[in-house]
């Protein structure tokens, strides 16, 4: 005869909870006559990670035995952790075996679905922005003693833990912001969530880069009528074309600087484009005090270590070749050489050439 779980134990075989909280129900199993029973559970829930803890009998991982003369039970605990609701249940399997010339055995089966507490709760805020624009976005609902915040396309300004935060949106497209409360368990509510349409401004034409030898009069335009448009640029000046659809603009070398068009009209968005030193660009310098002062003791040449391999020469006003490097490191400091002015060909790996001059003062 094979063993058989008792009706208490298949009494109740759906189970659900919320995260962050607590389940425990028995499992037991008999077997005629007294026999010896081994009881088996196991559950993906055993050795799952992130703060869920689960046991059967005491013991938390894997897939746990126990026995006993004519009766096998155990208690099933469960702490629900937090991110592991889904739709789907968990399941919790059992088997009861007698074991002996003919093993004989029953096997049950227990649903746990772990859900996420709702959250009716409705948010408000500025659903229509401009670019790099500001929003603010407030919670109306049951009241949690903090909340979390998710936002796509910007980030929050400030504290993210209250009913009310503010955004900074980025360059244009579809944003979200998502709020939910949090339990006092530490878990999150279902998050209650606001799609913002963030208004890009018009497109500005232009480099986004310059090499550090060519940063003075770029030139950048708008498509449109050349209209009253103001332009700004920090840090850096506007040399030409205020007022217009186009302008030419100095930029510090080596900054990074921002550009900033519009033109004034209600409803239309300014635009921003940010503008950054190319760090492909090579630029050489033409002063050499070798000193020992720690500036400029060396020919130096900016954005050499993304050229390994660059073949580099020095010359003196009658050509004669008085350094060379197949691999030059910015360490060449007229050595054994007079102050004077002196000559250079650099060849990169991939064939370019600059050549130029410096001066080494000492």
């Amino acid at each position: 005869q094979a063993p058989a779980f008792t009706a208490a134990t298949l009494a109740r075989q759906d189970f659900v909870l919320a995260e962050g909280q607590s389940l425990d129900f028995e499992i037991a199993a008999t077997a005629p006559g007294g026999q010896p029973v081994r009881l088996t559970v196991g559950s993906e829930l055993l050795d799952q990670p992130g703060g869920t803890a689960a046991s059967f009998a005491g013991q938390a991982a894997g897939s746990v035995s126990v026995t006993g003369a004519g009766t096998a039970a155990g208690t099933f605990h469960l702490r629900a952790g937090c991110a592991v609701a889904r739709p789907q249940p968990y399941y919790v399997l059992a088997t009861a075996a007698i074991e002996g010339c003919n093993t004989r055995n029953a096997a049950t089966a227990f649903r746990v679905t772990i859900t996420r507490p709702g959250f009716a709760a409705a948010l408000t805020g500025d659903t229509d922005v401009c670019n790099r624009g500001e929003g603010t976005y407030t919670v109306r609902g049951p009241a949690f003693a903090a909340y979390h915040w998710v936002v796509q396309g910007g980030q929050v300004l400030g504290s993210a833990t209250g009913p009310t935060v503010r955004v900074q949106w980025g360059e244009g497209g579809a944003g979200t912001v998502a709020v939910s409360g949090v339990l006092p368990t530490g878990c999150y509510t279902e998050p209650v969530a606001l799609a913002v349409a963030v208004r890009p401004g018009l497109p500005i034409t232009g480099p986004a880069t310059y090499c550090n030898a060519e940063h003075t009069a770029l030139r950048y335009s708008v498509s449109g009528p050349a209209a009253a448009y103001q332009w700004s640029i920090s840090p850096g000046t506007i040399i030409s074309g205020q007022g217009t659809n186009a302008v030419q603009v100095d930029v510090p070398d080596g900054a990074f600087a921002t550009l900033q068009v519009s033109n004034g009209q209600s409803g239309q968005c300014a635009t921003f484009l940010t503008i950054a030193p190319d760090s492909a660009c090579l630029a050489f310098y033409n002063v050499v005090t070798a000193n020992g002062d720690g500036r400029n003791d060396y020919f130096t040449i900016r954005n050499l270590r993304q050229y390994p391999g660059t073949t580099l020469a020095v010359f003196n006003r009658w050509g004669r070749k008085l350094y060379e490097s197949a691999d030059y490191r910015n360490d060449y400091g007229g050595e054994n050489t007079s102050a004077g002015l002196y000559y250079y060909y650099c060849r990169l790996a991939d064939g370019r050439t600059y050549r130029g001059w410096f001066e080494l003062i000492k």
